[in-house]
């Protein structure tokens, strides 16, 4: 009887932890938030789907030696897994705060949903653009729940789209993303099975891992999400603003440049050989 009392007192703890702890939220830092009420009611719904999704990837992360969990598992990181490290970039994302600079934002590519934006300054400093297309009629919540959780884990715990050729997760600059056929593409319809077959254990730092993980912990395999994640939604890299320059410009008038020198005052002769000059 004590035993099961016991038990009843363990399930109802288990029970409101799962629905008391902390959810991610928003922090809306747009200047023309006032003038935009709606979209920002949009985003709390779409912020209330993400969290659902987040908890039952906790919930999978909490028996992940169930066969349906090791499979949702593997299809969204590979085969080898860094089970602790997952568990705690979720755990980050649940507990973390999303910063939305930009609500509506007309993007310079026409097709992305969202971007993450690093300041030039301090790396540490990110935050989320939103873009017309992401409020388009055809966006299920479903799928700008997934949009969500992949610019949270750019922003909460710096995951990546852009892998080496060699499998290192980077972030991109801007200067990088006009080349990124150099690189492999963490996205689900680009090399996203690649990269799982070759670097699974470090696809803890892919941010379109949780996307799947997300929508398979909810949904399972039942519902597919080929169709959440078609190829002209995809997000692009990650933007970085260019370092400022180290070396300060000289101050003063400018010297007008003579030429290479070409003889040697002290003795008044010309200089041995030819005189170097930049190619």
């Amino acid at each position: 009887m004590l035993f099961l009392r016991f038990l009843h007192t363990m399930v109802l703890l288990f029970l409101v932890h799962e629905t008391t702890s902390a959810p991610i939220s928003i922090k809306y830092v747009d200047p023309r938030i006032s003038l935009r009420p709606h979209l920002k009611s949009i985003l709390e719904g779409v912020k209330e789907e993400a969290n659902d999704q987040i908890a039952k990837m906790q919930h999978v992360l909490r028996f992940p030696l169930n066969v349906d969990h090791k499979k949702i598992l593997t299809t969204a990181f590979g085969p080898k897994y860094n089970l602790e490290e997952i568990r705690k970039n979720v755990n980050t994302v649940h507990h973390g705060i999303l910063i939305a600079q930009d609500l509506f934002r007309r993007m310079p590519k026409p097709n992305t949903l969202a971007r993450t934006m690093i300041s030039e300054y301090d790396d540490s400093d990110r935050w989320v653009q939103f873009s017309t297309k992401f409020y388009a009629h055809t966006m299920t919540v479903r799928q700008q729940a997934g949009t969500l959780i992949h610019e949270a884990s750019h922003q909460l715990f710096r995951a990546v789209d852009k892998w080496t050729r060699e499998g290192k997760p980077r972030p991109m600059t801007t200067t990088e993303a006009k080349n990124a056929t150099r690189f492999y593409c963490g996205y689900y319809h680009a090399d996203f099975e690649h990269l799982k077959a070759t670097v699974s254990e470090k696809m803890d730092r892919n941010a379109d891992s949780y996307k799947i993980f997300g929508h398979l912990a909810k949904y399972g395999f039942d519902v597919s999400y080929a169709n959440d994640f078609p190829h002209e939604w995809l997000e692009p890299p990650i933007v970085s603003v260019q370092k400022p320059r180290t070396i300060p410009r000289p101050l003063g008038p400018r010297v007008r440049d003579r030429g290479p020198k070409t003889t040697n005052k002290a003795i008044g002769k010309p200089l041995s050989g030819r005189p170097s000059q930049k190619s």
